[in-house]
Order: C-alpha cells, then structure tokens, then sequence
C-alpha cells in the first residue's frame, strides 16, 4: 500500500505486531491537503483512518482532498441473501467519516458507490481511455468494443461515443453464473461477431476468468486480435492465464509489479505505483 500526502509518499511504520505507527511531518499540512491512497485492503484503509487524524491533529482546520483509485469492498453492492454484509455501504461510511472536502474516485465499480460518498467526484473509464495512448489504437484499428456484464454497459456505451464509434461497434455480453457455487457457467453476447479485432473493457480484473471465458467464446466466432483493458488490475494470479488469451492488456494502475517479464504485455497509462507483489 502506498499514501501520498500533498505528493509527499508516507513511510509506512509498523509496531512488531504489525500494527500501523503513523507520524507526519508538520511542515507537510498546509491549509489544504490532498492525500492519494492506494488502498487494497482492510489494512491500507485502517492506515488512511489514521493518516486522516494525524494531520487534523496538526491542523485542525486544514482541508483535505482524498483521491482513491481503487476502493476495497466495493465489489459487494448488493445483498443476494440473508446474512450477508453490504460492504460498500461499511467502507462508504468510513469514507464519509473523514469528511473531506471532496473525494475522487476512479472508474468505481458501482453507481451506488457515488451515491453512498459524500461529495464525489468521478475519473470516468471514459475519461481515462480518452487521455491514454488507447484511444487512438481503438479508432485507427477499429476495435470492436466488448462490455463483459451489463455492469460495464453504460461505461462503453459513453465511451462509444466519446470516440464517435458507431453502436454497431459495440458487443454486450451477459454472464450466468451457478447460483450456489457463484461461478460463471455460461455467456450470451447481444451481437454479430464477424471474426473483427475486439477489446474488452472494465473496472476491474481480479483473476481474470470472466475475460478468459469470454475470449474463448469470441475466438469460437473466428475473432482475430482480442485486446483487453481493465482500470484497476488487482491480476491476483498473476498474468500466467490472461497472456494465453488476449494480445495485450492495458490497465489505468496495477496492483502487480510490473517488471521485464511483464511490460512487454501489460501497459499501465498512470504512475501510481501501490507496491504490491
């Protein structure tokens, strides 16, 4: 995990426990703050808490603006069955408790996620591909855009026409998954698919078996290149799997480590670096 405070990267300190040891330095706290946090965890988020109170205990009155790529939880934005938590509400609230001035999200998973925070400010996936190299690649090359869940499906249809791709251009896919064991067990995709070059796009990529699955079927269609892109690349398996199947994969930020074995497949468009292995 890594926090940035006013570009200043904080050093992360623990007690042998493991516990979180968090000391600012004044000179740091100006009147208005902005702390970038990478979170990934229940852990970073307890730092963010402290680092919050820290610097109000250096300056009370001091402004804060909170940037987060990526917020923890958030996947879990509904309740399909009794006894389970709603966990964005649990880390909205938390969020809503630092009181900030505004909080910047990029690309969140849910609608529901900008309505929980409290003074939201979004970086759309449109926003994001329109500032990166991918832009370009996507209109010169004619890439047929892919929304893997009707999750993504307002997202690419914003960016369809932010690039002025016309609605033919653009596959939707539904998943199914088993109701007990939650795992995806079928696709359907609204669309003709004539053996083009094709990019799936989303939020997120954790392991990666939607995008898998949903390559397969497309190759099934006699598709050519498929390219991936997902903003925030948690590859919590690494990138084994996902590099038998697509040309490339392009991400807003990483969770992984992006070393020699890797960069010459996977592109990161932004700096953020959260240290993770």
């Amino acid at each position: 995990m890594s926090i940035y405070i006013n570009d200043n990267l904080l050093e992360d300190r623990r007690f042998l426990c493991g516990e979180h040891y968090v000391k600012i330095p004044t000179i740091w706290v100006t009147d208005h703050v902005k702390i970038l946090a990478y979170l990934q965890d229940a852990d970073s988020i307890v730092m963010l808490l402290l680092v919050v109170d820290a610097v109000r205990r250096i300056n009370l009155k001091t402004t804060i603006t909170l940037v987060i790529p990526y917020i923890p939880y958030a996947r879990q934005d509904k309740v399909y069955t009794e006894g389970e938590s709603l966990s964005v509400a649990v880390i909205a609230n938390l969020i809503n408790s630092l009181n900030c001035e505004s909080v910047v999200l990029y690309d969140p998973h849910s609608d529901l996620t900008l309505n929980l925070i409290k003074r939201c400010e979004i970086v759309s996936l449109h926003d994001i591909i329109l500032k990166s190299p991918i832009a370009k690649k996507i209109v010169d090359e004619n890439l047929i855009l892919v929304s893997p869940d009707k999750g993504a499906k307002n997202k690419i249809i914003n960016l369809a026409g932010a690039l002025k791709i016309s609605p033919t251009n653009i596959l939707y896919a539904s998943k199914f998954r088993d109701p007990i064991k939650k795992n995806i067990i079928d696709f359907k995709i609204d669309g003709e698919v004539n053996g083009e070059n094709f990019i799936l796009l989303d939020d997120i990529c954790d392991a990666g078996n939607t995008f898998i699955q949903l390559s397969k079927m497309l190759r099934k269609f006699n598709a050519k290149k498929i390219y991936l892109y997902a903003t925030h690349a948690i590859l919590s398996k690494g990138l084994g799997d996902i590099k038998e199947h697509f040309e490339h994969m392009y991400c807003y930020h990483t969770f992984l480590n992006l070393n020699d074995s890797n960069k010459n497949f996977l592109t990161c468009f932004s700096n953020f670096k959260v240290g993770c292995s």
